[in-house]
């Protein structure tokens, strides 16, 4: 009888050793799922070119006698003798995933020109971070006062 005792505790130690290398071998199985899971959403999204300003056109006049201003600085470019200024598309380059929505676009452009008051270009673009090359806005004619 004690022999038995010792086959039957024996025997039991045995099957919890097992139970516990099972237990393991499923607690790795689960690591693994769930590193795959994370890896899979995280490598979902990729680099896309976003926009960080589009093509910006438009014309700047004087306030008092609705004549098209030359020379007038806006952003980086002059203005021609009609008044019309041409800012260049510039882009960049952004993270996207399925889930997330694009990037807003937020415009500040000074627009100066000596003896007048500076005035600027603001513009924001909710969703407008992921359009398409090319992108082009218009802009409403702006009026510059005189100092």
């Amino acid at each position: 009888m004690f022999l038995k005792a010792i086959k039957i505790k024996a025997a039991s130690i045995k099957y919890s050793t097992l139970e516990y290398s099972n237990y393991l071998s499923n607690l790795n199985t689960m690591k693994t799922v769930i590193i795959l899971c994370f890896l899979s959403l995280v490598f979902q999204g990729c680099l896309v070119s976003s926009l960080v300003r589009p093509k910006l056109t438009g014309y700047i006049y004087d306030y008092n006698n609705c004549q098209p201003l030359d020379s007038c600085k806006v952003g980086e470019v002059i203005t021609d003798s009609t008044g019309y200024f041409c800012l260049k598309e510039k882009r960049g380059v952004g993270f996207a995933m399925i889930a997330l929505e694009a990037p807003p676009v937020v415009i500040h452009e000074v627009v100066q020109k000596k003896g007048y008051v500076e005035d600027r270009i603001e513009i924001f673009g909710k969703w407008a971070g992921f359009s398409p090359k090319g992108t082009h806005w218009k802009c409403d004619t702006i009026f510059l006062k005189k100092q």
